[in-house]
C-alpha cells in the first residue's frame, strides 16, 4: 500500500474535500446537471448537500462531483488517464488501485475492484469525514466502511 497517497487522501477529507463536492454515490457528473436532473426529489437529501456544499466552497457552476477514487485520478493521473476515465467508475476505481497500491482481488463487488470505492457500502449521504476514516481504517489492515456510521 502506498500509504503516503492514502495518508494524503484521508488529511484531504479530514480537511472537508476542499475545491470539489463530495459524495461517494456520484462521480464525475457536472455540479449543476446533478443538481437539475434531482430538482425535487424531496427523497433525496443529497441534492440539499450537494448544493449546500457546491455554495459553502465558491464553486459556482463549473466542476464535477468527486469521490474517493476520483480523488486519486485527479491528483495522481496524467492528462491521458484522466480522459480515458473520467466518465468510467470501473476504470478509474482500476486507476485509484495502481495510485494507492491496494491489493487486488479484495472487494466484494468485482467492478469495484476493492470495498473502499464501493458505494454501495458506504454509508447513505456519506460525508468526507466519513471517507476518511474509511481510509484510515484500510491504512489500519481493517474493512474500510464497517465502523464508520
Amino acid at each position: 500500500m502506498n500509504m503516503d497517497r492514502l495518508k494524503q487522501m484521508a488529511e484531504w477529507l479530514e480537511d472537508g474535500a476542499p475545491h470539489v463536492v463530495f459524495d461517494m454515490k456520484e462521480g464525475g457528473e457536472n455540479i449543476e446537471t446533478f443538481l437539475e436532473d434531482n430538482e425535487g426529489d424531496e427523497e433525496d437529501d443529497r441534492t440539499d448537500r450537494v448544493r449546500l456544499e457546491r455554495d459553502q466552497k465558491g464553486l459556482g457552476s463549473c466542476g464535477t462531483i468527486c469521490c474517493i477514487a476520483g480523488y486519486a485520478l485527479q491528483s495522481f493521473g496524467t492528462k491521458k488517464e484522466k480522459v480515458e476515465h473520467f466518465y468510467n467508475w470501473g476504470g478509474t476505481a482500476r486507476f485509484a488501485m495502481g495510485a494507492f497500491g491496494l491489493p487486488v482481488g479484495t472487494a466484494k463487488d468485482v467492478h469495484m475492484h476493492h470495498d473502499l470505492f464501493d458505494p454501495n457500502l458506504a454509508p447513505d449521504d456519506c460525508t468526507p469525514q466519513q471517507a476518511a476514516q474509511a481510509v484510515r481504517n484500510v491504512m489500519a489492515g481493517d474493512v474500510p466502511w464497517d465502523a464508520t456510521e
